[in-house]
């Protein structure tokens, strides 16, 4: 699924950090594990510890209220989306004392966007019998589901008349093209 902001593209250490980050994460990390990959970012190895400690205690203690974390990291913040909720940003910024933190409003919490795209997801047979190939679906924190298509002019009204309950993004995707090994 492509970006939509800067802010999204950002968000990529959290979700798709290497497994040695992980681990150490986790406090699993042994001497002789392979290190994190280096970064151009001074503080990008803190904000992405930051953000899976953020995420692992927010999803189990918050999960009507947690909309997900991604890194700003020109600007050395984490940025936390939730619902407003008593307690929470207080809890998050005990929680990563040494992190600078913003907090942003969230509409859904990331349990129920995710809930709507696992559907959504499990609808493409029946997107593709009336000629919409849905080439991506996924959240977009706290706001909506993004449904990626071809012609998103023609295909949103049925796609938001068949989902009238949830908040749908429809936005301009392609499908992806395999690479063969002699490209």
């Amino acid at each position: 699924m492509r970006s939509r902001s800067l802010a999204a593209l950002l968000a990529l250490p959290v979700l798709l950090a290497p497994p040695a980050l992980a681990a150490s994460a986790a406090g699993s990390w042994q001497p002789g594990d392979p290190a994190p990959a280096p970064s151009d970012w001074p503080h990008q190895t803190t904000l992405t510890l930051a953000a899976m400690k953020v995420e692992v205690t927010a999803e189990r203690r918050w999960p009507d209220s947690y909309a997900g974390a991604e890194l700003d990291l020109p600007s050395d913040v984490l940025i936390v989306h939730r619902k407003p909720t008593p307690g929470l940003d207080e809890a998050i910024a005990s929680l990563v004392p040494h992190v600078n933190v913003r907090y942003a409003y969230a509409a859904h919490s990331s349990r129920q966007i995710n809930t709507w795209k696992d559907q959504i997801y499990s609808d493409r047979g029946y997107w593709h019998t009336r000629g919409v190939e849905l080439h991506g679906v996924g959240p977009v924190f706290g706001r909506c589901v993004a449904v990626e298509v071809d012609n998103p002019d023609r295909d949103r009204p049925a796609i938001v008349t068949h989902y009238p309950d949830r908040p749908i993004c429809v936005e301009q995707g392609s499908g992806s093209v395999p690479l063969s090994a002699t490209s």
